[in-house]
């Protein structure tokens, strides 16, 4: 009976021994638990590292394979990217628009002031057209501002009293028609500056075009970014898979 109360004893002891050595050999394991965050180990030759593993809800320390954490960190990267292009985008059609908006409120008060620069150059070719003026000819322009110019007393050194005389005769015409010319010059300048005042239009229907395009350019980057965003985490996951 002594004997056989030894025998168990020494093969209690010998299993106790055997537990107790049992985790020096199986602690680390993919996916199993760990205490020290940030350590590192290597299970079947690979890299692990004692962290959260990034898809598990409410993780818990364990052993994850560094190429998930490498992973995770590439689809991170592209998850800022996509955003930061989108929030660059939001703001890049905001400043189109503010400027639609912006050239738009001009555009009802340009035109009123274009059609008011018509209705007056109209007049003007009008009472130029009644001493028989309905056109100048382009040539003709440079020379009526020097005569201008020196008959406002400006500049008069820059015409005489010979060549004043000489212009007359070289056109055919008399002072009575220097005033007609001069009102449809008048009227040419004011159906310029009509073009001008409705160049706010112009702007506002390029910036509509911009807008178009760059509408169209930032669709076609998110479709790409979002289907490369969704290669990153299908790789991310992959790689994160617990117990891998």
């Amino acid at each position: 009976m002594k004997k056989s109360f030894s025998g168990l004893v020494t093969t209690l002891v010998l299993v106790a021994s055997v537990t107790i050595a049992t985790p020096s050999f199986a602690a680390n394991k993919s996916g199993g638990s760990c205490t020290k965050a940030n350590a590192t180990t290597k299970i079947g030759g690979d890299k692990y590292i004692c962290t959260k593993n990034p898809i598990v809800k409410n993780a818990k320390l364990t052993w994850v394979w560094d190429q998930c954490i490498t992973a995770n960190n590439d689809y991170a990267a592209a998850q800022k990217a996509l955003n930061d292009s989108l929030a660059k985008a939001t703001a890049e059609l905001a400043k189109i628009d503010a400027d639609i908006a912006k050239y738009t409120a001009q555009m009802a008060v340009n035109e009123a002031k274009a059609v008011a620069a018509e209705t007056k150059a109209k007049d003007l070719q009008a009472k130029a057209a009644a001493k028989g003026i309905t056109t100048v000819d382009k040539a003709f322009k440079v020379d009526i501002k020097r005569v201008m110019t020196t008959a406002t007393g400006e500049a008069k050194a820059t015409i005489t009293a010979t060549e004043v005389i000489a212009l007359a005769a070289q056109w055919k015409t008399t002072v009575d028609k220097v005033a007609p010319m001069i009102q449809w010059l008048s009227a040419d300048d004011l159906l310029i500056q009509a073009d001008d005042f409705r160049a706010a239009g112009k702007t506002v229907d390029s910036l509509k075009a911009q807008r178009a395009k760059t509408v169209n350019f930032q669709t076609t980057m998110k479709n790409s970014a979002t289907t490369s965003l969704q290669s990153t985490k299908s790789t991310r996951d992959q790689a994160c898979k617990p117990g891998l």
